[in-house]
């Protein structure tokens, strides 16, 4: 992606996710209203983008998404660590995930996304059913 706003800021992606949780797929104008909530993103920019994370989930539940060889990760020389030692950094003793490990935390976390934009979009519904049950029963004492 070399074009202009190509990158995208934690805080923009923070905003995307937000204005799709929001703006449920039924909304009217719901890409205008996402792009007026994702400062320095255009309307194609979103879009594009949308498009883009639609096409990686679907990778990666098909299995197509290439995950670190964590094999090769874990053999590293002990000359690399020495460097990074004499620059000040910590070398901590952690564990290395396997692929399926974290196919499943990636699958995992965007399954846990995909609820929370379900859950606001069902609130959403259920608070409109509310106010249209209200009207109803206000309409029917009269």
């Amino acid at each position: 992606m070399d074009e202009v706003g190509s990158e995208w800021s934690n805080e923009q992606n923070k905003l995307f996710e937000n204005a799709l949780a929001n703006y449920p797929e039924d909304a009217l104008d719901r890409w205008e209203k996402i792009a007026a909530d994702v400062p320095g993103k255009t309307l194609e920019q979103i879009k594009h983008y949308y498009e883009l994370l639609v096409d990686d989930i679907h990778n990666i539940e098909s299995g197509f998404v290439p995950l670190l060889d964590y094999d090769s990760f874990s053999k590293s020389t002990n000359s690399t660590k020495r460097a990074i030692v004499k620059k000040g950094t910590k070398v901590s003793r952690s564990y290395h995930w396997t692929e399926d490990e974290h196919r499943f935390v990636i699958i995992t976390w965007l399954w846990c996304n995909l609820l929370v934009i379900i859950e606001k979009v069902l609130i959403l519904i259920m608070y409109k059913e509310l106010l249209y049950l209200e009207l109803s029963c206000t309409l029917y004492i009269k």
